[in-house]
């Protein structure tokens, strides 16, 4: 059957000339022979078929090329995404990189003593037994000092700052330890710290030089610049007067699960010997 002839008789069947996937199957199965474009059947006027017929399906149209200006700004826009998103993963890591949550325990330090110009280490013989460790919770600093003689107790020490809560905070983006009470808001921690643990000693009364030599270490506190650098399970504190001048250096070791449970042990044994031999809230 020639391609006109099949095409007829598909019209008087359906009503209709066949779609383009209809003719393509029916040549595909051998329903008719295809015909040139010059001997085709035309369909009669008013009932054109939905696509020309060549005996094989039309060839697709070649895909628009772009623009050259339009491939450049597609390259530029690719290469900006790329250096944000690198940028931003940098910002990410250089933010958790300052992240130093964890319990730290000094190996060394060293001071300098503005009245007598003169640096001290913790190698220094007055110093042997002076100890510091740094809490670090949620970005929130708090720093302990103890004094540990194991020949002689009696000379054992608790500092009244590791009664307070937390007051300084942890800066990831500028590496900074900062102040984070107000002056009043020290002032009533200081004296909660009094009542709690001070109540019935000389250090209740409202001039006493307890409360004055505290309220004037928190303003000291805040005048300073303190910053800190992290690497891996090492962390060094450098703290700056109002001046801008160095002052203290105090090298850090992050403790794991066992070592933190064991300097805890010592620390609290240490404070409730202090304190009994001295005894909650009396003169220590």
């Amino acid at each position: 059957m020639k391609q006109g002839e099949w095409l007829e008789q598909f019209r008087q069947t359906y009503g209709r000339y066949p779609s383009q996937e209809e003719f393509s199957a029916a040549y595909q199965r051998g329903e008719f022979l295809a015909e040139t474009p010059q001997n085709a059947q035309t369909p009669p006027s008013g009932h054109q078929p939905q696509t020309t017929y060549q005996g094989q399906p039309p060839a697709v149209a070649p895909k628009r090329k772009m623009k050259p200006g339009t491939i450049v700004l597609i390259s530029i826009l690719s290469v900006v995404g790329g250096l944000l998103l690198l940028c931003g993963i940098g910002l990410g890591l250089y933010y958790q990189s300052g992240n130093i949550d964890g319990v730290w325990e000094t190996t060394s330090y060293r001071y300098y003593d503005e009245d007598k110009e003169k640096w001290y280490s913790s190698e220094s013989e007055n110093n042997k037994y002076t100890h510091y460790f740094a809490e670090v919770k949620n970005g929130r600093y708090k720093e302990y000092f103890y004094y540990d003689n194991p020949s002689d107790e009696s000379y054992n020490y608790i500092s009244p700052i590791n009664y307070f809560d937390a007051f300084m905070g942890v800066n990831q983006w500028k590496r900074s330890l900062e102040p984070t009470l107000t002056t009043e808001g020290f002032k009533k921690e200081l004296e909660e710290v009094i009542t709690e643990h001070y109540d019935g000693s000389q250090y209740t009364s409202s001039s006493s030089s307890f409360k004055k030599s505290y309220l004037d270490f928190y303003e000291d506190v805040k005048s300073r610049k303190q910053t800190y650098v992290r690497q891996g399970n090492r962390l060094t504190v450098k703290i700056y007067n109002s001046d801008g001048k160095f002052i203290m250096e105090m090298t850090f070791k992050k403790l794991n699960a066992s070592q933190t449970k064991a300097l805890y042990r010592k620390y609290n044994k240490i404070k409730e010997s202090y304190e009994s031999q001295y005894g909650d809230k009396n003169d220590y």
